[in-house]
């Protein structure tokens, strides 16, 4: 396993049993989530600031609060493992699991199954990460759309939500599958909506999540965050990993203002706000999301 192919599969897998990740856009604001589930309680935010080369970058993952050489690095197991989930979790430390850039361009990924053909139409290789590459360049889900349709994606299982604070939003599936949103909401949990018809979706999170943004077409950080809420769970002890499973961390990204509302451990009563461009003013630097809650004194109901 390539150290690029490793790192893609494990974006594909989202470290996680299940994850959630939406977009949401009513004309005037657009909103994107993500829920992110694991059994490492070591979450960490990382700040990539803008050069003459790069975007500025917000990036959310794994890791003690070290700032990965060049803002990202690209996940590869320590040993042979015939299931993902016997990784070890240090093996993802600093590479993004959800981001966005200063001009509001957001991904986040969630698992799905494998599939048979990864690069069905035999694209070429980029040779680097995909989502990196168009965080660092692009403004928009258009000036993305380029990249993504001569290049090949490298997803054996999983899938990316791409969106922007234009309100376009798409989703790349394994097999390089390209899905635009039809209507003001797209969601993604753990199947892939290309081969699932509507009356087939079994998903109870994704069936929460998509009936909340259907019957309410106004939409506000405070729905988001009860969308985040209503896919979360406590973290608690997991005795076959000695871990904490459940939820670490979940954020709306308000990609009109440019601000993250970050909640911790399935807790949606408290809240840290980051403002994008002010915290891109600084320089590089990683911050656990436990030690984030201590320096920003969080907020009620933020």
């Amino acid at each position: 396993m390539t150290l690029l192919t490793a790192a893609l599969i494990v974006l594909a897998t989202g470290i996680a049993h299940a994850c959630t990740v939406f977009f949401v856009f009513d004309g005037k604001l657009a909103l994107a989530g993500d829920g992110e589930d694991w059994i490492d309680p070591n979450t960490q935010v990382w700040f990539v600031p803008h050069t003459e080369k790069n975007f500025g970058i917000v990036y959310f993952g794994f890791g003690t609060g070290e700032y990965p050489k060049n803002g990202i690095r690209l996940a590869q197991p320590k040993k042979k493992i015939d299931n993902l989930f016997e990784m070890d979790p240090t093996d993802a430390y600093g590479f993004p699991q959800a981001g966005v850039n200063e001009y509001g361009l957001f991904f986040g990924g969630a698992a799905t199954d494998f599939v048979k053909d990864p690069n069905p139409n035999k694209k070429p290789p980029l040779f680097a990460f995909m989502l990196d590459r168009i965080l660092r360049t692009c403004k928009t889900v258009k000036d993305a759309m380029p990249l993504i349709v001569k290049y090949d994606f490298a997803m054996a299982q999983g899938q990316i939500l791409l969106a922007d604070r234009s309100g376009d939003s798409v989703v790349i599936e394994a097999g390089n599958v390209i899905l635009r949103r039809a209507g003001d909401h797209q969601v993604i949990t753990n199947f892939r909506k290309s081969c699932t018809p509507d009356d087939a979706v079994t998903c109870q999170r994704y069936k929460f999540v998509d009936a909340l943004f259907t019957k309410n077409h106004a939409f506000t950080v405070d729905l988001a965050r009860q969308a985040l809420q209503g896919v979360s769970f406590k973290p608690v002890p997991d005795s076959l990993r000695l871990k904490q499973s459940g939820t670490q961390y979940s954020v709306v990204y308000d990609l009109t203002n440019l601000k993250l509302h970050v909640y911790q451990h399935a807790d949606f009563d408290h809240s840290v706000v980051l403002d994008v461009k002010k915290e891109l003013a600084h320089p590089e630097r990683a911050v656990k999301i436990g030690d984030l809650f201590a320096l920003h004194s969080a907020s009620v109901k933020g």
